[in-house]
C-alpha cells in the first residue's frame, strides 16, 4: 500500500478519534428519588460526537454530544524513529539520533539523495562519512576542512552539490559543541 495513502487513512483515524463528543454529566441531586434517565443518542458527521450516559439515581439522560469537526490528515512521514542505542555498538548512530534527529529523519524523507543518493546509492551523509574516514585513514594529518568539502563535492549526488537534507544533517553532525564530530568523522 502506498505509505502516502496509508500515512493519510492513520491520519484520518486519529482526527475521527479526535473529534469525539464528550459525555454530558448532571451532580445536582436534590435528594428526591427520581426514574433512571434514558440514554441520550445522536452522532454527527465524520469524526462526530456520540450522545450522553444515562443518569443514576434520580438523574436524567444526557444529550446528544454536537459533531465534532474533521481534522485534516496529518503530513506523510518516513516511518522511522530516533532511538538512540548502545554507543558501544555504534557511536555515531547513537550520537546522531539523539543530537540530529529531527535533519535525520528529513535524511530518510522518499527519494531523498541524503539517504539515498551518493556514489553507489548508499545515501550522500554515509558516502561523505566514509569518505571522511577513509582521508583521515590515509592521512591523519590532512586539513579536516579540505577533507570534508571535497568529500561532499565527491558525493554529491548530481555530481556537484549536496541537498538541503544532507547538508544540513552534516552540519549537526559535524557541530564541535553540540554534535557528533568524533563519533561521526572521527574529528
Amino acid at each position: 500500500m502506498n505509505r502516502k495513502l496509508l500515512h493519510t487513512f492513520a491520519g484520518l483515524g486519529l482526527a475521527t478519534l479526535l473529534g469525539a463528543g464528550c459525555v454530558v454529566s448532571s451532580d445536582d441531586d436534590d435528594g428526591s428519588a427520581g426514574a433512571s434517565g434514558s440514554a441520550g443518542s445522536g452522532t454527527g458527521g465524520s469524526g462526530g460526537g456520540t450522545g450522553g450516559t444515562a443518569g443514576t439515581g434520580g438523574g436524567t439522560g444526557g444529550t446528544a454530544g454536537s459533531a465534532g469537526a474533521a481534522g485534516a490528515a496529518g503530513a506523510g512521514g518516513s516511518g522511522f524513529m530516533c532511538t538512540p542505542m548502545d554507543p558501544t555498538f555504534n557511536a555515531c548512530e547513537s550520537c546522531r539520533d539523539e543530537k540530529c534527529c529531527t535533519e535525520w529523519l528529513d535524511c530518510l524523507a522518499d527519494g531523498e539523495p541524503c539517504s539515498e543518493g551518493g556514489l553507489m546509492s548508499e545515501g550522500e551523509i554515509i558516502c561523505i562519512q566514509d569518505c571522511v574516514l577513509e582521508a583521515f585513514m590515509m592521512d591523519p594529518a590532512a586539513d579536516p576542512v579540505t577533507v570534508k568539502a571535497s568529500c561532499q563535492g565527491t558525493c554529491a549526488t548530481d555530481g556537484t552539490l549536496i541537498t538541503m537534507a544532507t547538508n544540513q544533517l552534516f552540519a549537526c553532525l559535524d557541530d564541535p559543541t553540540n554534535g557528533c564530530p568524533i563519533e561521526c568523522f572521527g574529528q
